[in-house]
């Protein structure tokens, strides 16, 4: 997709999305979306020709500038994505597709920048949060704990 703040038309609009999540919550049953912030869909993205927003490519085509010049407002417009989902629409966790592919050599990895924020909304919620990553390379910092060395 290339419309990350908008509810698809498939899940019925912001408003039936909510109440999806609700009835799940009301069920027993958590909600966790899969993300994609690796790369953009295929069709209809338009953001390369308004900022410097992506930097090389993966597999799936251009990869978000996250480490490059200007890539803070990139790296704040994946996380505040990620925490909308969390915050406004109650989903209990998000699936972080191949973050492998996320071309990332800042000292502090978005991948741990968006662990302590999504921490910081869970102790505000006081709700659970989850995020999994779905990595190829088996790297043991995605399931350990920052203060072990981990995001």
């Amino acid at each position: 997709g290339v419309l990350w703040y908008a509810v698809t038309e498939n899940y019925g609009g912001p408003e039936a999305f909510q109440r999806f999540v609700d009835a799940c919550h009301a069920r027993g049953l958590g909600v966790v979306l899969d993300v994609v912030y690796n790369h953009l869909g295929p069709s209809g993205a338009y953001l390369d020709r308004f900022g410097p927003y992506f930097a090389g490519s993966n597999i799936w085509g251009p990869s978000l500038n996250l480490d490059g010049p200007d890539s803070d407002e990139v790296r704040r417009y994946v996380i505040d994505n990620a925490l909308m989902w969390l915050r406004d629409f109650h989903v209990d966790g998000l699936r972080l597709d191949a973050v492998h592919a996320l071309r990332d050599t800042r000292a502090v990895p978005i991948l741990e920048e968006l662990a302590v924020e999504v921490a910081a909304l869970e102790a505000h919620t006081r709700r659970p949060l989850t995020l999994i990553a779905e990595s190829d390379l088996n790297d043991p910092r995605l399931i350990t704990a920052r203060e072990a060395g981990g995001y």
